[in-house]
C-alpha cells in the first residue's frame, strides 16, 4: 500500500499501480489562503478560477458547493490543485437526478511525477466525494491541454470538441477596430452616434442592474442562470482590480449589461445580456468597450468564454466571430456519473440544454 492509502485510508484499488510519491489531499480550508493563492498565480495554467476568492464567492450562491482540493508533498507544499463546483438545478431529493459538477478551469498540477499522481488521486477523490450524488462532471479548460489532458482520460473523462474565440489584445486599438468585420464596425459606429454609452460601474447598484439585463437575455434563450448573489460575493471577495461591471445605456435607459473578471493577462467575459432594442446593437458596443480596454491596459488576452459545440447551431458563436478573435479548439472533458440518471435528465428535464451544455 503506498503512503498516500495509508494517510487517506482508501482502499489500494482505487489508487493507479504507479501512484508510488508521497500525496495527501486538503480542502482548501486546510490549506493557508496565501499558499493557495501563491501556486496558483506562480502556475503558468493558473486562472481566476482557481484563486480562493472564487472558491469562498460560489460557496455564497444558492444550489452551488464549490469542492476545491490541493494535493500536498510530504514537505507540505502543493503539486496540484482541482477546483470544481457542484450545481443543483432542483434541491431535495431529485436533486441527484439534476445535479453537475462543472470546472470552469482545467485542474493544474506540477509537472513533475508528484505533481501528476497528485492530480490523479485529486480527480479519484473528486469522484468519491460527488459521484453518486452527481448526473456528470464537465471539466472546462480555458488553455489547449497539458498533462491534465492524459491523466483526465485515463480516469474516465471522454474529451469533446468544443470551440472558443480569443481576442489577443496586446496590439494597438487601431488594429483590433480593423480587425472587427466590416458591419460589424459600422453597427458599433451606428449605434454610439444613436446615443448608446457604456460605463463601469462596480457596485452592488451595478450589479443589480446588471442582473437585470443578463436574466433578461437567459430567459430568451431558456438558459438557467446563477443566482443574483454570486455576483455580489464576486465583487465582495474578489480585489477591486478584477471585477468589471459593465452597462450600456440609451435614452436614460439600461439596455445592455456585462460583468467580467480581469486576472494575469486574461480579461474573461464572465456573463452578458442585453435588450432588445430596434436601430441600436448596445451589447456590440459593451463587447467592444471590454476589448478596447483590455488593450489599452496591456490585458493580453480577451476570452469570450465559450462559443459552443461544433456541431450545433450557436448563435453566440455568431456574435463572437464579427470581433476578429482567434478560434479554438480546447474542448471540455465530461464523465457520467450514472447512465440511467442522464438518461432520466434527457428524458425529464425541459432545462436540458442549458442543464448539459450552457456555461452557467
Amino acid at each position: 500500500m503506498t503512503a498516500f492509502a495509508q494517510n487517506q485510508k482508501l482502499s489500494p484499488k482505487r489508487l493507479h499501480p504507479f501512484d508510488t510519491v508521497f500525496v495527501n489531499i486538503k480542502t482548501i480550508s486546510e490549506v493557508p489562503p496565501q499558499q493557495w493563492d501563491r501556486y496558483v498565480s506562480a502556475h503558468p495554467q493558473g486562472g481566476i478560477f482557481h484563486i480562493s476568492a472564487m472558491h469562498h464567492a460560489l460557496a455564497q450562491t444558492p444550489k452551488h458547493e464549490p469542492i476545491s482540493m490541493a494535493a500536498v508533498d510530504s514537505g507540505g507544499e502543493i503539486v496540484a490543485i482541482v477546483s470544481s463546483t457542484r450545481i443543483e438545478t432542483v434541491t431535495g431529493l431529485a436533486s441527484a437526478f439534476a445535479s453537475r459538477c462543472v470546472w470552469y478551469a482545467e485542474p493544474i498540477c506540477d509537472s513533475t511525477e508528484a505533481g501528476r499522481d497528485g492530480l490523479r488521486c485529486l480527480v479519484d477523490e473528486h469522484e468519491r466525494r460527488v459521484g453518486s450524488r452527481t448526473v456528470f462532471t464537465e471539466v472546462r479548460p480555458l488553455l489547449a491541454p497539458k498533462h491534465e489532458q492524459t491523466i483526465l482520460q485515463s480516469c474516465g473523462y471522454e474529451y469533446k470538441d468544443y470551440l472558443n474565440y480569443l481576442v489577443h489584445t496586446s496590439g494597438d486599438v487601431d488594429t483590433l477596430w480593423n480587425a472587427l468585420g466590416k458591419s460589424a464596425r459600422k453597427k458599433i459606429r451606428q449605434s454610439q452616434k444613436r446615443g448608446v454609452e457604456i460605463r463601469i460601474d462596480n457596485t452592488h447598484a451595478g450589479v443589480d442592474r446588471m442582473y437585470d439585463l443578463v436574466a433578461e437575455s437567459y430567459s430568451r434563450s431558456q438558459v438557467p442562470l446563477a443566482n443574483k448573489q454570486l455576483f455580489h460575493a464576486a465583487l465582495d471577495h474578489f480585489d477591486p482590480s478584477v471585477v468589471q461591471v459593465r452597462l450600456a445605456s440609451h435614452e436614460g435607459k439600461d439596455v445592455a449589461g456585462g460583468i467580467g473578471l480581469v486576472f494575469g493577462n486574461r480579461f474573461f467575459a464572465w456573463y452578458g445580456g442585453s435588450l432588445r432594442v430596434k436601430g441600436i446593437l448596445p451589447f456590440d458596443c459593451l463587447t467592444w468597450d471590454e476589448i478596447k480596454w483590455s488593450s489599452e491596459n496591456d490585458v493580453a488576452i480577451y476570452d469570450f468564454g465559450g462559443a459552443g459545440w461544433p456541431d450545433e447551431e450557436y448563435g453566440p458563436r455568431d456574435f463572437k466571430a464579427k470581433f476578429g478573435g482567434e478560434l479554438t479548439h480546447f474542448g471540455r472533458y465530461r464523465k457520467i456519473h450514472s447512465q440511467w440518471k442522464f438518461f432520466l435528465a434527457e428524458k425529464g428535464y425541459q432545462t436540458l440544454r442549458g442543464f448539459v451544455s450552457s456555461k452557467s
